[in-house]
């Protein structure tokens, strides 16, 4: 789907309450943003912070998952790989160690604590997911 589809589309979602359980397939930072910003203003969730938060782990992350559970709910995609990272041009890369994996989970848990995201779980190994109620 194309990018301006899936803003629609979550605009749609929360303007007009359309789904109360919906998420994206994973999309790139950039695209995560946007969407993000397309949610516009949700109880403590506010738009620009989380944008800036998620524009802040370009490159580093395999992708993210925007939707709705109720309310505003991101996943975010941990990569094993370096060639999974989001805008690798590698064909084939190194295994990401471990505490590299839970370094990056801890940035990433932090950054979006500061956002104020009310839920912060690990779903597994590889995807971390934040709710704001």
């Amino acid at each position: 789907m194309k990018e301006e589809k899936l803003i629609e589309l979550i605009k749609l979602v929360y303007e007009e309450d359309l789904a109360l359980h919906l998420k994206t397939r994973p999309v790139g930072s950039e695209t995560a943003a946007k969407l993000a910003e397309a949610i516009g203003p949700y109880n403590r969730f506010d738009p620009e912070k989380v944008a800036e938060v998620i524009r802040r782990f370009r490159g580093r992350v395999e992708g993210w998952e925007i939707g709705r559970e109720y309310s505003p709910v991101i996943y975010v995609h941990i990569p094993y790989w370096t060639h999974h990272r989001e805008g690798s041009k590698e064909t084939s890369g190194e295994r990401i160690n471990r505490e590299e994996r839970e370094k990056l989970k801890q940035e990433l848990i932090e950054a979006f604590k500061e956002a104020h995201a009310d839920e912060v779980d690990e779903i597994s190994p590889s995807i971390l997911r934040f709710w704001w109620d």
